[in-house]
């Protein structure tokens, strides 16, 4: 299935097959590229938790790649180049199924229980397009006999193109430290901020996500060069935070919501309720963002 391009008087859009993954977002009145995408479809594929909005599930590191949960066991792949884990899941390197009808783009996946997970579910992403807001709704379903855990974040890549372009997340106080595997360690650390530049130099926070003194949770990326911003609201059942900027060396900065921690199904030990989630048979989650574009 190829990709399909959405254009309107405010937004043009990609949505790929590859990850159901809105790959390119683009507000025409400015010609500002919103999202980091890939001028080649091999960019994608090569390494598509960078590009757009993929979806992950599982999202992050599991430890060793294995766990029990309600009596079933499960067995993951150990795909962490730099620790002996499983991280990302699966979907957003699987092909949905795509359509588009009016404003709004949507992408399906179904799954039937495997090796990897032994579950079946569904799993939809819409995207509702209106003057300067774009509306995220991501949806699974528990298609199968069992409890499944849901365990979901998004990999959300956005640019920082201008040296005075920012990034500013609702954040609690103190992050989740992680130790050398990228993994919980179970202590705390204050955080000095909670904006950042391409001057911040690498970054890599694990922290929950709070909401500000508006209720607001999510990021604010700031354009004083196009004098503009971009409101970046997520579902405040995105609990946590991975904040990424590979190395900070590509103008670009992940703001990645997760209904969970790092190695949620193991760190209950270290840190509490982790945000792990079962879905009984037949029980359906929502959940929503939007990214919004207003002047500053």
């Amino acid at each position: 299935m190829k990709a399909i391009h959405y254009s309107d008087s405010a937004w043009k859009a990609v949505l790929a097959p590859l990850g159901g993954n809105l790959i390119r977002l683009q507000w025409r009145a400015r010609e500002l590229d919103i999202l980091r995408y890939p001028h080649a479809y091999r960019l994608l594929e090569e390494k598509p938790e960078v590009w757009g909005l993929p979806p992950l599930f599982l999202p992050n590191r599991i430890e060793d790649g294995t766990f029990t949960l309600n009596g079933i066991r499960y067995s993951l792949p150990l795909n962490d180049r730099n620790g002996h884990n499983h991280i990302h899941g699966w979907l957003h390197q699987a092909y949905w199924s795509l359509s588009l009808k009016g404003n709004s783009l949507k992408a399906e996946y179904e799954h039937r229980h495997s090796e990897i997970w032994p579950h079946d579910f569904h799993a939809e992403v819409y995207y509702h397009f209106y003057s300067s807001t774009v509306r995220q709704e991501v949806s699974f379903r528990n298609t199968g006999k069992i409890p499944m855990p849901f365990l979901f974040g998004q990999h959300s890549a956005f640019r920082l193109p201008w040296k005075d372009s920012t990034v500013q997340v609702t954040l609690a106080p103190h992050r989740i430290v992680l130790n050398a595997r990228n993994l919980p360690s179970g202590t705390y650390e204050p955080i000095k901020t909670n904006c950042f530049d391409n001057s911040s130099g690498p970054v890599s926070l694990h922290a929950e996500n709070l909401p500000d003194s508006s209720q607001f949770t999510g990021a604010v990326i700031r354009h004083p060069a196009k004098n503009i911003e971009i409101v970046y609201s997520v579902d405040p059942r995105y609990r946590f935070w991975m904040l990424w900027n590979w190395q900070g060396k590509r103008k670009m900065f992940c703001a990645e919501p997760q209904t969970c921690t790092v190695n949620a199904v193991k760190a209950a030990k270290l840190l509490g309720d982790t945000g792990v989630k079962l879905l009984a048979p037949g029980e359906e989650i929502r959940l929503e963002t939007s990214i919004a574009v207003r002047p500053l």
